[in-house]
């Protein structure tokens, strides 16, 4: 298993450094992002929006600190990272496996993000972080955390489940920010602002036990 996970980063690596060498700044199309039906002003932030180097396994931190920007709520991503409840893999549901800040961290789910939400909205009226697992990926608000794969890849199942939960080898978490015909927008923490097709997007949510993460505001 550690040898897998240790390809895996490796691959996060190098996907982040050809990133980095070619890539700055990128401006999202403010007209597709919305939350709650209300326009809302958002810019990509390379030093926020992108897990590396800083969180080599850190995606989830990364992706919720960018949708509670967009919501309003003001965090980094290292805040983020710091807030999430963390453990030895025990509770793989509700903590993240390991360290985000660490090569050999692992991954976390749904819950764990929301509990870690709710941390960082504390003194934020109106703002609340709900789990929408199970929601069919049409039906999901935009934007929401939604977990993929690294590179859109197929999922790799490992032997460890929990409530129902299963934890992949290869894990990714997004923030799809609306769909354009059979095209996903998207702020992947490893590449940036992206397109990516619709259909490989719903395959690889529902492989990965439709975990999504949204965030009301009244």
């Amino acid at each position: 298993m550690a040898a897998m996970v240790a390809v895996i980063v490796a691959e996060c690596a190098a996907i982040a450094l050809l990133v980095a060498a070619t890539q700055g700044p990128v401006e999202p199309r403010d007209d597709d992002l919305i939350v709650q039906d209300e326009p809302y002003e958002w810019v990509f932030d390379y030093s926020q929006d992108l897990q590396m180097t800083q969180l080599p396994t850190g995606c989830e931190a990364t992706a919720l600190s960018t949708l509670l920007r967009m919501s309003g709520v003001t965090v980094t991503k290292y805040e983020s990272a710091d807030a999430m409840p963390k453990g030895d893999g025990s509770d793989f549901v509700n903590e993240f496996w390991g360290d985000p800040y660490s090569e050999t961290g692992w991954a976390c789910m749904a819950p764990c993000v929301v509990a870690t939400a709710d941390k960082l909205t504390e003194g934020y009226q109106g703002i609340e972080a709900v789990d929408l697992t199970g929601t069919d990926f049409e039906d999901l608000p935009m934007p929401s955390c939604v977990w993929v794969t690294i590179g859109m890849e197929d999922a790799v199942p490992s032997p460890y489940e929990q409530d129902g939960y299963r934890l992949m080898y290869n894990p990714h978490c997004i923030v799809v920010t609306g769909v354009e015909g059979e095209t996903v927008n998207a702020v992947d923490p490893l590449v940036g602002v992206v397109e990516y097709p619709l259909e490989t997007v719903e395959e690889i949510y529902e492989a990965m036990g439709k975990q999504a993460v949204a965030v009301w505001k009244e």
